[in-house]
């Protein structure tokens, strides 16, 4: 079988080898009482069991990396956040690692935020002005022409 791509390959993540970092938000209400970011993390370790061979043989690990909809990280994204901005910092030679690991959560949140305006913006009837005053005459039982 061949391995699915993943998200982010990358050499910064895990020491000594690359990573196959598979990206994922969840929300916690499909984790129906448990931890979202812990369910989401191993349904995709699950998934991708029968690629996990191929992947060992050529040096790559695979990693979900997983956050809630509202922000939360999953413990294994939290390291490879941490493991990222440790390889930064080093080759940078000057700059503070927790700063790095600060900024790369900001940027995160940034996205988390942006995906979830564009999910609500996505569920917005698409209606011409018209349309949508009918709708709300018919929503509201509003007699044709009043607009209150």
């Amino acid at each position: 079988p061949r391995a699915r791509p993943a998200d982010v390959l990358t050499s910064a993540a895990i020491a000594g080898r690359v990573a196959a970092l598979d990206v994922g938000i969840t929300s916690p209400a499909t984790a129906h009482g448990n931890d979202a970011a812990d369910a989401m993390f191993c349904r995709k370790v699950m998934e991708r069991e029968p690629e996990r061979a191929e992947l060992e043989a050529q040096n790559i690990v695979y990693r979900p990396v997983v956050w809630t909809c509202y922000g939360r990280p999953h413990a294994a994204a939290e390291e490879v956040v941490r493991a990222i901005a440790r390889r930064i910092a080093r080759r940078r030679g000057r700059a503070s690692q927790r700063a790095i690991a600060e900024q790369m959560r900001a940027a995160f949140s940034v996205c988390i935020a942006r995906r979830a305006a564009r999910m609500s913006l996505a569920c917005w009837p698409r209606q011409s002005p018209s349309e949508a005053a009918v709708a709300a005459q018919r929503h509201f039982d509003l007699p044709p022409g009043d607009k209150t």
